[in-house]
């Protein structure tokens, strides 16, 4: 096992067989240099800063082929061609790298090739992709033109409306989220069953038992990425590489690999980020109404944030940490006495956070610290020096953007 200490400023590597390294690491009081916390004048914090340069954006307010619904999942293959899973649509959007669009995929129906929902899209070699469609219960695999290479049905999956029902791994597995399970031991823990790219069943893993702690209501985001108000759990991601990341948020401490004799750990010390005044009376207000409709008793909302809220692995193995940060009032909706009627209808509205990931490499070095633009945004894709995020624009219209990591 390699564990991997982060001591701000620096990134400590302690291996059994290795003396002591170190190099730069996030600094600041939520890890991040410059804008939200630490100084923008250390040179050591200069080199983890990165800037994300716009290279394309599709999406219009005004209708058309670039007009998206509602955004279900992204995926690129070989050669650039992105393809866009639209909810609404009941289809798959194919673009190519520069833009242009290239036609649509599949139609609502049940036939070979259509879909009664489609949630999530992901890449596999060979320049195909697989989709999702929990309405059918269904994977299809599509060559890169278009036509259905493959389809089978997984009646045991979890039917739900969630991109991340959905993933693929490097050796063109096809991970499908099976049981979630109930009750106060297990509550929330996941098994996944694993496909060969004929329906054949090769494995179940089991993730991690959450072990949920604190306010359970839940602060949605862009599309079906979940924010949950500042609850201690354990958090898993798959990885392409072809096993689970792990992490408990009540410190900064991640796990993976394969083996047991091949686990890395990141443990890195951090700073909490305080709730403060109005942002953590709202929440409870919050938290109050919810736990009177579940008819239990309502849990405090804390004084601190978690160190991070969701983990994610993009198509190089590298981990991306989605942190909490400092909560900025969002809109003019009333607070005060009026405002359990107020968060009702506008909880996702009312206080933001940036957009704000740690990235890591799959040895467990740290890369850089990345903000996205904007606060209501998902990273969808990943790979090399590009990231594919959909935003929310000001009329609620869906943008996907290709952006380059520049390095400073």
């Amino acid at each position: 096992m390699i564990i991997i200490r982060t001591f701000a400023p620096y990134l400590a590597v302690l291996a059994s067989v290795a003396p002591l390294v170190t190099m730069g690491a996030p600094n600041g009081q939520d890890g991040q240099a410059g804008k939200n916390g630490g100084d923008a004048n250390d040179p050591i914090a200069r080199q983890q800063r990165v800037a994300l340069v716009e290279e394309l954006r599709l999406g219009s307010v005004d209708g058309g082929a670039e007009a998206f619904g509602r955004v279900s999942g992204v995926a690129t293959i070989d050669g650039g061609t992105l393809w866009v899973a639209d909810e609404h649509a009941a289809s798959l959007l194919r673009f190519s790298a520069e833009g242009e669009f290239l036609g649509a995929v599949g139609r609502r129906g049940s036939g070979p090739g259509e879909f009664r929902s489609v949630m999530g899209v992901r890449s596999l070699l060979g320049q195909r992709v697989v989709t999702w469609d929990p309405g059918l219960a269904r994977v299809t695999i599509f060559s890169s033109d278009g036509e259905v290479d493959f389809q089978f049905n997984v009646p045991q999956a979890v039917v739900l409306r969630d991109r991340r029902l959905l993933h693929t791994d490097t050796t063109s597995r096809v991970w499908i989220l099976t049981h979630v399970a109930t009750g106060p031991r297990r509550e929330g823990q996941e098994t996944w069953s694993v496909f060969d790219t004929t329906g054949l069943l090769l494995e179940t893993v089991r993730g991690p038992v959450p072990d949920i702690r604190g306010p359970r209501f839940v602060r949605r985001r862009l599309a079906y990425t979940q924010m949950y108000a500042f609850t201690e759990r354990t958090i898993s991601a798959v990885s392409p590489c072809g096993y689970l990341v792990r992490g408990r948020n009540d410190r900064y401490r991640i796990s993976w690999g394969a083996a047991p004799e091949t686990t890395i750990t990141v443990d890195r010390d951090w700073s909490p980020i305080e709730i403060r005044g109005d942002e953590r009376h709202d929440y409870q207000l919050l938290e109050d109404l919810f736990a009177s409709r579940r008819q239990v008793r309502p849990e405090r909302v804390p004084s601190a944030k978690p160190p991070f809220w969701h983990l994610a692995v993009d198509a190089d193995c590298r981990i991306w940490v989605a942190r909490h940060s400092v909560g900025r009032l969002a809109s003019d909706i009333q607070t005060g006495a009026d405002a359990p009627r107020s968060l009702q209808a506008n909880r996702d509205l009312l206080w933001r956070e940036d957009r704000v990931f740690d990235v890591f490499d799959e040895r467990g070095k740290f890369l850089w610290t990345v903000e996205l633009p904007h606060a209501h945004s998902d990273v969808e894709v990943a790979r090399g020096d590009h990231i594919w995020v959909v935003e929310r624009g000001a009329y609620d219209e869906t943008y996907v953007v290709r952006y380059r990591i520049a390095e400073h």
